[in-house]
């Protein structure tokens, strides 16, 4: 279960939200931060950054960054880990922002400092769940960029299992959201046969007390408008209040 005992000393962890939880499930994420020894900071991304990116306004998305790198500088120095919990946000900080901004150091240290939360608990304090999921049954699905940039769900199904959980990941590709694309009128066609094709099946085929995993927040809005389950973050799965054991 969730201790201090596993507590990291020292440790300072840079929480970037982004627009990936409901409030309550950014406090929950926070809290499994603060279990694991490490503190956390104001969020570093916006939503609207994430448009500007999306929507070739290179101009703006270059000034936003600039102005977070600003921000940021001296933890950047300090070498504070940046722990995302939305894919497609760490993805601008890992990838992106050395694309748009190629001659500033601080981008290039950046992104070697970049975590999402289960990389980063699996690399520091793997044993900091064990037990909290005994019984629980999971399919979890991993977004795109998640997937693209940093490798996949491995280190969530670990430590799902390490918690106590039987895991098993949905076998499929994107989830057909991508963003703003499925909301895109002349695109939710498209958007709904893609889910179709592994997503939604299997969740549908899945027993209702099967938690769902996805740390996209597009995919588990996409879920939930096509399902009508609610699927829930890594973070808030550990978390304490979560109930999610079986």
């Amino acid at each position: 279960m969730l201790g201090r005992d596993h507590a990291l000393s020292g440790a300072l962890a840079f929480a970037a939200l982004g627009p990936s939880l409901h409030v309550t499930g950014s406090h929950l994420a926070a809290g499994v931060l603060l279990t694991a020894g490490a503190g956390t900071l104001p969020d570093i991304d916006h939503p609207d950054s994430t448009i500007s990116r999306e929507f070739g306004f290179l101009t703006q998305a270059r000034a936003y960054l600039a102005n977070v790198l600003d921000r940021i500088a001296a933890h950047i120095d300090a070498g504070t880990p940046f722990i995302f919990l939305e894919p497609s946000c760490a993805s601008v900080f890992k990838d992106e922002l050395l694309e748009l901004m190629p001659n500033d150091p601080r981008a290039q240290r950046l992104r070697q400092q970049v975590w999402l939360l289960a990389d980063w608990l699996a690399a520091q304090t793997p044993d900091l769940v064990t037990g909290r999921l005994t019984g629980a049954n999971i399919l979890i699905h991993g977004h795109c960029h998640h997937k693209a940039v940093f490798g996949g769900v491995a280190n969530e199904i670990s430590l799902l299992r390490r918690a106590g959980a039987a895991v098993e990941p949905i076998q499929a590709g994107c989830c057909g959201m991508a963003g703003p694309f499925g909301f895109e009128a002349n695109k939710f066609v498209v958007s709904k046969t893609i889910a179709s094709q592994g997503l939604v099946p299997a969740i549908e085929s899945s027993a209702s007390t099967t938690l769902i995993v996805t740390d996209g927040f597009s995919c588990r809005e996409q879920i939930a408008q096509l399902t009508h389950r609610r699927a829930l973050h890594f973070a808030e799965v550990l978390a304490p209040s979560c109930a999610c054991d079986g």
